[in-house]
């Protein structure tokens, strides 16, 4: 019974240490997405993040729900930069709640179509400390 209860606390112990070294104080990096060659700054959103011991989620079509979309030319490019250079970007675009399509993009840059709409674009984001997907929304003119 004793040599029972020690191991429960010393599994205990070890379960805490493990999940408390995961955790990280650092903040979330802070991306920016502007349009090139212009003043235009687009709002980015944290949508879900798995960061250290901490986590938080969410659907890029409903955290951008709300927010107003930003006006962008046709054919415009967005670059997104990061203060903390990332390891891996994924882009999406969101068409709809339940649909999104995979962006083969090499750079940091998404071009916007040609055809005028609402687009939701979301980008997953990995770090040795976790990775955060965020999101922008524009309105292509």
């Amino acid at each position: 019974m004793k040599k029972s209860l020690v191991f429960f606390l010393l599994l205990a112990w070890v379960m805490v240490a493990v999940s408390c070294s995961k955790s990280s104080n650092k903040p979330i990096p802070k991306p920016v997405a502007k349009i090139e060659d212009s003043s235009i700054i687009i709002p980015v959103e944290i949508v879900s993040y798995s960061w250290g011991a901490k986590d938080g989620y969410g659907a890029p079509w409903e955290v951008m729900d709300n927010k107003d979309a930003v006006l962008v030319p046709k054919k415009s490019s967005i670059t997104i930069s990061f203060d903390k250079t990332p390891e891996k970007v994924q882009f999406r675009q969101t068409v709809n709640k339940e649909e999104f399509k995979n962006l083969d993009i090499q750079s940091n840059e998404i071009t916007v179509p040609d055809k005028e709409g609402v687009y939701v674009y979301s980008f997953l984001v990995k770090w040795p400390e976790g990775s955060v997907d965020y999101a922008i929304k524009v309105q292509v003119q």
